[in-house]
């Protein structure tokens, strides 16, 4: 087999933030091949669980994301533990790259991601958070950002009025508060549904299936954001949105947040239903995007 690196993450399930990752790290890898649960015409790809196919290949490159987790499956945490171990035992390089890590609970599970931590030949944490706290345990890291940051310009905020809503249906019950009139925004398929099953009555639009590009273009219409999921935050922010509220549901978001300083943020129920009574709301000037950009890019290749 000519080609000998493999790209591998949570991908074919037309999340948005994960397929964006995909398309960025094509851009650095246009060879590779990709393990993913959707074939697609576009990349040469192999299904995402035929993992027999990994002897073929030298280099296992994860592009980004956040795989070493047990919050959303811990079933998924073992998963990946055991993919990336087998390929090393068969003397295959790992790199994983711009990833965030955790959280990761029970004593056992955390002594197996420090082994992990160790075994891998090369990793790029997405936050200096992750840095700081998982660089000790690694042989070869050094800090990243998101992959999605990778070879952005700054976006000119248009000053449209639309504002929008971006919820992660796997952690909200039917009760979701919801500003009057705010688009509700679905960054996956199982979002979308949940949605429209339960808030038939508000405005809502997909947002996946959608190129880095067409996303930002997507997103440059709108004034403010709300976002639970990381990539929503991360979008509105690269797309030039005006004011972003982070719902940190995760302490992924919380991390980047802090890295964003003074331009996001942190959402509370005084600032969603008094932002009208003089409260300090943070604007977005894109001040950090070089900055993240060139982190995310020094993952790849500064290894």
């Amino acid at each position: 087999m000519k080609n000998k690196t493999a790209l591998y993450g949570y991908f074919g399930y037309d999340n948005l933030g994960d397929e964006l990752i995909l398309e960025k790290a094509l851009e650095i890898f246009p060879e590779a091949v990709v393990f993913t649960h959707k074939k697609k015409v576009e990349y040469k790809t192999l299904p995402r669980f035929s993992i027999l196919n990994l002897i073929f290949y030298k280099k296992l490159i994860f592009p980004g994301g956040n795989i070493l987790q047990t919050k959303s499956s811990i079933l998924s945490f073992y998963y990946y533990v055991i993919l990336i171990l087998l390929f090393k035992l068969k003397g295959g390089k790992v790199m994983l790259v711009n990833q965030g890590i955790g959280p990761v609970k029970g004593v056992v599970n955390n002594f197996m991601l420090k082994i992990l931590l160790k075994t891998v030949d090369f990793i790029s944490f997405r936050t200096n958070e992750d840095f700081q706290k998982y660089s000790g345990e690694c042989r070869n890291a050094i800090l990243g950002a998101d992959t999605v940051f990778l070879n952005v310009q700054r976006s000119e905020y248009q000053n449209k009025a639309l504002c929008g809503i971006i919820p992660k249906t796997r952690y909200i019950n039917k009760n979701f508060y919801i500003p009057d009139k705010y688009d509700v925004i679905a960054i996956s398929p199982e979002d979308y549904n949940f949605l429209k099953l339960n808030y038939s009555d508000f405005n809502i639009k997909k947002f996946y299936g959608l190129t880095f590009q067409q996303s930002i273009n997507f997103l440059k219409n709108y004034s403010t954001i709300i976002s639970m999921p990381l990539h929503g935050v991360i979008l509105s922010y690269i797309a030039g949105v005006e004011k972003i509220f982070a719902c940190v549901y995760d302490e992924k978001v919380l991390n980047f947040v802090k890295e964003a300083e003074n331009e996001i943020n942190i959402l509370d129920e005084k600032i969603l239903n008094e932002e009208k009574e003089n409260i300090n709301i943070k604007i977005n000037r894109c001040s950090k995007l070089e900055d993240f950009s060139t982190r995310a890019y020094n993952g790849y290749f500064l290894k």
